[in-house]
């Protein structure tokens, strides 16, 4: 398969940032072609891992299977931490720029308010499994969370949420700086990976058996709960 031309070279002795996975599937069309399509008018490698940020960030958040192919969130349309870090990954890898995951376990007062409060109850009071991608530019690596679509930002903000500190309260990113999670939510630093097909579709978040078959309802009622702030949110700013 060709591979796409940038005006960039990938940095040297960093193939197994630059490589595809089953999950970082970045050689697949929708992928392909979309990495494409967003290298239109790019001139420098900042600035296509901006517009690739922004791309993602746009998608809206919603509770889906970690293990998700990028792939298929693009297809989704919408996508969690771990499986939007997927697709960053695999975007950013598609265009020649070496990236990473990056794993860390959650005190679980940051979900406070985000997910429904009866999957928040039996939460264990540490979370494993938030990943996020971190990208190589300039000769430095750079954390970018990449949760929050916008509305969502701003209903959070708005509600004065935790978890607002999972990106310190930031949302546009000017290709330098971190945006990273707030260090005191960090339980334990997982560390970093090339790929984390095998960590994703094994059990990242450490669950019991029985936690492992009510997950998929857990998702379900979160998902409607976050639904029902959003809807909150535009009624009460006056938005169809």
């Amino acid at each position: 398969m060709d591979t796409i031309k940038t005006n960039w070279e990938p940095t040297k002795n960093m193939k197994e940032y630059l490589s595809a996975t089953e999950l970082a599937d970045f050689e697949s069309d929708i992928v392909r072609e979309t990495a494409k399509a967003l290298l239109v008018g790019v001139q420098t490698q900042n600035e296509a891992a901006m517009k690739i940020y922004q791309f993602v960030q746009k998608m809206e958040y919603c509770l889906i299977p970690l293990e998700t192919k990028a792939s298929q969130v693009l297809k989704m349309n919408k996508s969690e931490c771990a499986a939007k870090t997927t697709l960053l990954v695999a975007l950013l890898r598609a265009v020649n720029i070496s990236a990473r995951y990056h794993f860390v376990s959650i005190k679980k007062e940051l979900l406070n308010g985000l997910f429904h409060p009866l999957v928040y109850y039996f939460m264990a009071p540490v979370v494993p499994g938030h990943g996020f991608c971190e990208v190589y530019l300039d000769g430095n690596w750079i954390a970018i969370e990449v949760l929050w679509d916008t509305e969502l930002f701003m209903v959070i903000k708005e509600n004065k949420l935790n978890c607002l500190d999972f990106t310190c309260g930031q949302l546009e990113w000017d290709g330098k700086r971190d945006i990273a999670l707030n260090k005191k939510w960090i339980a334990e630093d997982m560390g970093t990976f090339a790929s984390a097909d095998d960590l994703l579709k094994g059990n990242p978040m450490q669950l019991n058996f029985i936690s492992k078959l009510f997950l998929p309802f857990g998702f379900y009622i979160s998902n409607l709960h976050i639904e029902k702030m959003r809807k909150h949110y535009r009624k009460y700013k006056g938005v169809k």
